[in-house]
Order: structure tokens, then sequence, then C-alpha cells
């Protein structure tokens, strides 16, 4: 099927229907931007600085996973493991591909878990991404981060898109 110039024309002119201008911003109604694992292109994905990077670039909605921790605390993170593509072990060498699921987050406790460096490598993925080091942080830390975040700043709430990531054969 060919897309017309009258099609494209229509869309668009139906989808600035929806929007509204204000203080020289361009607002759209219903609108929901979502922060994929926080800001993960600009800064290590599924942590505290991520999330609060996100809110400060005006997303509505916070998506993340969780994994379930050793002592049954809710973790941020986007594999049930520690993955190759980015984390570090406590000992400083990078995870291999081939090992990463030896580092299984429902077998170590936080403690453990905090002692993984998840920041620091370069994911070519994400050139700009900034590096630090950094380690998954609990559900409750990033909610209690971004909510302190939104106050301070006086910003709107934020939703939060959330999936358990489960694996009965490896949990």
């Amino acid at each position: 099927m060919k897309i017309t110039n009258t099609f494209l024309s229509a869309i668009l002119i139906l989808s600035l229907t929806h929007c509204q201008l204000k203080n020289d911003t361009m607002k759209y109604a219903n609108l929901d931007v979502q922060g994929h694992r926080g800001a993960r292109g600009l800064l290590p994905e599924n942590t505290v600085p991520a999330f609060i990077k996100a809110v400060e670039l005006g997303v509505t909605t916070l998506e993340l996973d969780l994994a379930v921790t050793k002592n049954h605390e809710l973790l941020v993170s986007h594999d049930p493991f520690m993955s190759h593509k980015f984390s570090t072990s406590p000992d400083g060498s990078p995870i291999e591909k081939e090992d990463e699921l030896n580092h299984n987050i429902y077998q170590m406790t936080y403690e453990e878990i905090k002692a993984y460096d998840v920041g620091s490598r370069f994911e070519k993925q994400f050139p700009n991404q900034e590096k630090m080091a950094i380690h998954k942080p609990l559900l409750k830390e990033v909610i209690d981060a971004v909510n302190k975040y939104i106050k301070d700043k006086n910003l709107p709430p934020v939703r939060y898109n959330i999936e358990i990531k489960c694996d009965p054969a490896g949990d």
C-alpha cells in the first residue's frame, strides 16, 4: 500500500489538534513519555542518577524491571543476573558473557550486589553515556530519590511502568 502525501498531511493535522501552545513550549495532551531504564543513553541504565535525569528531561513514566535478591529485596535490574555488557565483578574484572548466569541476582544479597559496578564500562551502543562507578539500586531507593527530587524541584509526580523479571529455572 502506497502512503500518499495527503494521508501523511491528515495524520499531521490530526496530531497537531491534540497540541496546545503554552509559555512558548509545545505541550502534548495525553502524551506519556517513558524513560526506558531511566535515561539509559545518557547515564548508566537502571541507576538512581539515570532515573533522576529522565525526570529532569520531562518524562512522565519511568520504565524499569525488577529482580528479587537472595534476601528478598526488590532490585532494579533488566536481567535476573549481572550482564556481561556493562557489569564489573567485585574484583574489578569484567563479567564474561559465558559467565554472566553465574552472577544470579536471586543467589546474591543486596550487600553482595552493591560490590558490582554497572556504570564504568564503555557501551558502544550508547557512546554518549556518562561513565560512573555505581551499583544497581533497590526499588525503594529509586522511589525515595525520585520523590525527593520531584518535591525539591516542585515537579508533577511520575508514574512507574514496572516489570518483574523471573525465570523459575534460574531464580
